[in-house]
Parts: structure tokens; sequence; C-alpha cells
């Protein structure tokens, strides 16, 4: 069992890792935006993962919580891009 639950945290993990690559190398502010918002479903995924190997399911309290912080961020990132399609872009 802690075998399983290491891989998926190795590769929650590796998963962060490139999601903070995708962010800074992204060419657009829209891609930049999906890879934040992965890298918050990504937290809420390794929280959720550390709270049952743990047994703290306090845990997932904190994980939702930052599911719903991602979700408004995302939305206003959404509208900001609706009001400027070119998103503050530099070519």
């Amino acid at each position: 069992m802690i075998t399983m639950f290491g891989v998926i945290e190795a590769v929650l993990g590796l998963a962060i890792l490139l999601a903070t690559i995708a962010v800074f190398r992204g060419p657009t502010m829209a891609n930049r935006v999906v890879a934040i918002d992965l890298l918050a479903v990504l937290a809420v995924g390794f929280m959720a993962v550390e709270a049952v190997w743990t047994s703290q399911y306090s845990l997932v309290d904190v994980a939702i919580g930052i599911g719903i912080v991602a979700f408004v961020g995302t939305a206003s990132f959404a509208l900001l891009i609706l009001r400027d399609p070119g998103g503050g872009d530099v070519d």
C-alpha cells in the first residue's frame, strides 16, 4: 500500500514540475492560465492522496478550499481574456 501511494505522489510531483515549466514557457496568457489551473488541480489531487495516506482528513477541507479559489481565479482570468483577446501577450 505504501508503495502505491509513493508512486502516485511521484507521478503527481512530476506532473507539477511539468506544469510549472508550462507556466513559464506558455506562449500566450491563455496557455499560462490553463497551466496554473492544472497546478491547482494537481495540488488538490496531491492533498487528497496525502489525506488518505496519513488518515488526516482535514486536508480534504483544505483541498476543497484550494479548488474553489482556483475555480474563481480561472473564471476571472477567462473574463480578462474575453475583454482583451491579446491578453497582453508580448510578441
